[in-house]
């Protein structure tokens, strides 16, 4: 009997995956990834520029302090949205630091986690756009043929064209009858966009 149960728990949140909890925080870390990569690659260029710029000058230290805190920040921010998809905080897994300016540096520069996080922001804003791009448009489509029956008529000439060949239109909706069949197809979708974006997340 708890076998069964079990197995028609497991069904019924496989099922429902995309009005799931998890699928919800999952776009929404993938959303908030294309905000945090355009700002982690924005931050991460200035900071180097800035760095390599003062670099041979003795302000070059607090710059190049400045520069590693700058990421750090930025790595936090993706620790913060991980939290999110996790439902836990991610703890920060830097070395202590002490000293003075030059000794300090040497250790944020000798601290793994440091390149760790310099290599995550680089690869951050592709695969946030990436990512984020693909959920969005599975999830618009889905929900755009879910709710076609309710918004068609408001389209340009009152229909909605999904196959346009040689000038001709071979499959239209132009009436609340014809645009049901699409509800079915858009609840699916919108089941794949659950699972798509948990996966991505």
């Amino acid at each position: 009997m708890n076998q069964t149960s079990g197995a028609t728990l497991g069904w019924r949140r496989f099922l429902l995956s995309a009005v799931d909890a998890a699928s919800w925080r999952g776009l929404g870390y993938l959303s908030l990834g294309l905000l945090t990569g355009t700002v982690a690659v924005a931050l991460w260029i200035t900071a180097v520029a800035v760095g390599l710029t003062f670099a041979v000058l003795v302000v070059g230290l607090p710059v190049a302090l400045a520069c590693f805190a700058t990421i750090r920040a930025a790595a936090d921010i993706e620790r913060w949205r991980a939290a999110i998809v996790l439902g836990e905080p991610v703890g920060r897994p830097y070395r202590p630091v002490s000293g003075g300016l030059l000794r300090r540096l040497l250790q944020r520069v000798s601290d793994p986690a440091s390149w760790l996080d310099l290599v995550w922001l680089v690869l951050l804003f592709p695969l946030a756009i990436t990512m984020a791009v693909v959920s969005w448009t599975v999830w618009a489509a889905g929900l755009g043929l879910v709710l076609l029956p309710f918004y068609y008529a408001f389209l340009p000439g009152g229909e909605a064209v999904f196959l346009n060949l040689d000038s001709q239109h071979h499959l239209v909706v132009d009436s609340f009858v014809r645009a049901l069949p699409f509800m079915p197809l858009g609840i699916a979708l919108c089941w794949v966009a659950g699972w798509t974006t948990r996966w991505m997340a």
